[in-house]
């Protein structure tokens, strides 16, 4: 019976994960078919008048809506263990988005279109607080990498899909229907699919475990209480207060947190590399499709494969380096290069917008913008929040995250904004940053020592000390 029970659980669980990997795939898919399009829809079918512009603003609208509810969703669903229920809503919400963005009648359709298709975009973000209480700690760590390999794996499967409604054209009364929104059709049917296939699949297994663990605490406490006497039940009291007082101690204020990341250079850089870096590499994957067809004027299949390989390429170099950055100086050793990949990839930019036109000459030149793109971002990915975390003791590492990836979705959103009405004078502004960017490398450059032998912030109610790691 015992066994049964378990294995029971064991199924539910795996059903779980299938779904989130599916869920994850489905929200990487829609996000690059998105960047694949959408500039060429505004121009060609919607007809706004400074479609750079609007791009922007689009993609900006979809960060902040992801960001807004990604943060509300987050802590309903560890409030309430309905992760079910989130997922239906947030299904059902991309589907009505996919089906606003087919309607190229006006912007507004399309801008709403996406604005709430973004509600979807941070399940990996919460589903993968749910994998950490249904899972152990090793069987976590395989289903967040997963997770996190699926989601890259959609993305890339994106622009493929786009490629084959290549010779779509066709009416639905005054609704014309060509490759540039076929493709959001053919999403908002994956997604009533996936709509389906959440029902059988995924369970509510958190809550159910909690639920079932209460109904057992409640039952033994009933027991214990009425074999104990009076002040036997007080001195459980008592002991449980005192273990209530010793948590407590462990949590730190966040106005200490924040004082003791203010009052310590490397923190401070780490956030200052963040914004800046952040900046950098999500300006030039908002400007990518902007290059491919406005200043090497290619066309959207060859954007669809520029993508691709961007894609496949960062998830090789991910794959590769997790193996060996795993000391202080090796993670710093990275942290150069990419640092110096960001550089040329300025300058690759610069070439790209100054020299005459070469096929050849811009095959070579944008081989190199995706490698040093993928060093780039392997920086923002993966070196800061590793350097960032080893700063700061246990109890601190998620809310100083939290702090990181809200300059960093600070920097997207700026991004967003601004990158693409830069075009035409793109050259300028990747002086600008190329400047920025050497004057951080200087001071790693200076600051090798420190940042190769990183030292714990220990924050205490009363005082601030750097501490070397054990």
């Amino acid at each position: 019976m015992v066994q049964n029970q378990e294995e029971a659980k064991r199924v539910r669980r795996r059903n779980t994960l299938v779904g989130y990997l599916i869920i994850s795939a489905v929200v990487g898919l829609d996000y690059t078919y998105m960047l694949t399009t959408l500039y060429l829809y505004l121009r060609d079918m919607v007809k706004v008048e400074k479609p750079c512009v609007h791009y922007g603003l689009i993609v900006a609208s979809y960060i902040i809506s992801s960001t807004l509810f990604g943060a509300l969703s987050g802590k309903w669903v560890e409030k309430t263990r309905m992760m079910k229920a989130y997922i239906n809503l947030i299904i059902i919400v991309q589907i009505i988005g996919c089906l606003l963005y087919v309607c190229h009648f006006h912007l507004f359709f399309v801008w709403v279109g996406r604005f709430i298709a973004g509600i979807g975009q941070p399940f990996p973000s919460v589903a993968t607080g749910e994998i950490i209480r249904i899972f152990d700690k090793e069987e976590s760590t395989r289903a967040l990498w997963w997770l996190a390999s699926v989601y890259t794996i959609g993305g890339m499967v994106g622009p493929i899909v786009v490629l084959f409604f290549q010779n779509v054209d066709c009416f639905i009364d005054k609704l014309h229907i060509t490759q540039l929104n076929a493709v959001s059709i053919f999403m908002a049917i994956v997604l009533m699919i996936t709509l389906v296939i959440v029902e059988f699949l995924i369970h509510d297994y958190s809550k159910e475990s909690s639920e079932g663990n209460c109904r057992r605490d409640n039952c033994r406490s009933a027991e214990n209480r009425s074999d104990s006497s009076e002040e036997d039940y007080g001195k459980n009291t008592f002991e449980t207060e005192l273990e209530t007082e010793d948590d407590s101690t462990d949590r730190v204020e966040v106005s200490v947190v924040l004082r003791g990341l203010l009052t310590s250079c490397n923190a401070v850089l780490m956030f200052v590399s963040t914004l800046w870096f952040m900046y950098n590499l999500f300006s030039t994957l908002i400007l990518l499709p902007l290059i491919v067809l406005i200043i090497l004027k290619w066309n959207l299949s060859a954007l669809a494969v520029v993508i691709i390989s961007d894609g496949l390429l960062y998830f090789f170099l991910l794959m590769l380096m997790s193996k060996y950055c795993t000391t202080d100086k090796a993670v710093y050793a990275m942290t150069i290069i990419s640092i110096l990949a960001q550089i040329c990839m300025l300058c690759v930019i610069i070439c790209m917008k100054l020299l005459p036109r070469n096929l050849s000459r811009d095959i070579m030149l944008m081989v190199l913008l995706l490698l040093f793109g993928a060093f780039g971002w392997f920086i923002e990915e993966v070196l800061l929040s590793w350097m960032l975390v080893q700063m700061v003791p246990a109890n601190c590492q998620s809310f100083t995250n939290s702090l990181r990836n809200g300059v960093s979705r600070f920097s997207e959103i700026a991004a967003a904004v601004s990158a693409p009405v830069i075009l035409p004078t793109i050259q300028y502004w990747a002086y600008s940053l190329g400047t920025i960017v050497f004057l951080l490398l200087l001071i790693f450059l200076a600051k090798r020592k420190s940042l190769m032998n990183i030292k714990t912030i220990m924050f205490d109610s009363y005082q601030l000390v750097e501490s070397s790691r054990r």
